[in-house]
């Protein structure tokens, strides 16, 4: 099912939005499910080069930050039901995630991040079709890091 009939969008929540610098940064992505019917998303991040979240980050100075390369695992097993997640019909899922896997946040001051989220392994899992497409852009989170 693509992205145009199946509506699904990401949110991103930083757990503590002001953190000093060395602090482990704790997150959440909200996979929200704006359709009529289920949706199926698949979770193995990273991992088969099929589904990735794709962030977007500003520095304190306003400069495009690059993430760190994210690799999950190159697993030699197939997909299992633990990579799937089905959300039910306007419901939502919640993946708790850490920024410091992706970014590094060495400087004192606010930091802007978005995110999508990205998929392309079509299959049927848990009784439906697993969302492919891409996600819009998330709004802004801002992070403010203080020095220690």
């Amino acid at each position: 099912m693509n992205s145009d009939s199946r509506p699904l969008a990401v949110n991103l929540t930083i757990a503590k939005p002001e953190v000093r610098i060395g602090s482990r940064i704790a997150a959440f992505i909200d996979f929200v499910n704006g359709s009529d019917s289920p949706i199926v998303v698949n979770l193995a991040l990273h991992t088969f080069g099929d589904c990735e979240l794709r962030f977007e980050a500003r520095d304190p100075s306003g400069s495009r930050m690059i993430p760190n390369v994210i690799l999950a695992g190159r697993r030699l097993k197939p997909y299992n039901s633990r990579d799937f997640e089905k959300i039910a019909l306007r419901g939502k899922y919640r993946l708790e995630i850490r920024l410091n896997d992706w970014f590094d946040f060495r400087e004192p001051g606010t930091y802007e991040l978005k995110v999508a989220y990205w998929n392309k392994y079509q299959g049927v899992w848990l009784g439906a079709p697993v969302w492919t497409g891409t996600t819009a852009i998330s709004p802004s989170s801002r992070l403010n890091v203080t020095a220690q």
